[in-house]
């Protein structure tokens, strides 16, 4: 249980570290804001993990699933 904070400290630290450099950065572009996304994903899948409730964990990414889709559709 002691090395899974350190690592869940890790992961929150590089987060904050990415969205750090994304505040201080000059030019405000989505290159630099690509450093938060390894961490939300890796923070997202072990609270996915830690569901029981397999039909919960199915609506989650259907649903994370049919939000991605709108926003592609409507960025066309």
């Amino acid at each position: 249980a002691l090395n899974m904070q350190s690592s869940h400290k890790t992961i929150l630290f590089s987060f904050i570290l990415g969205v750090g450099i994304y505040v201080l950065s000059a030019n405000k572009n989505n290159g630099s804001l690509a450093f938060c996304f390894a961490p939300l994903a890796i923070i997202g899948a072990n609270i996915l993990e830690k569901i029981d409730n397999n039909w919960l964990k199915e609506i989650i990414v259907y649903a994370l699933l049919i939000c991605a889709l709108f926003f592609y559709v409507m960025q066309l």
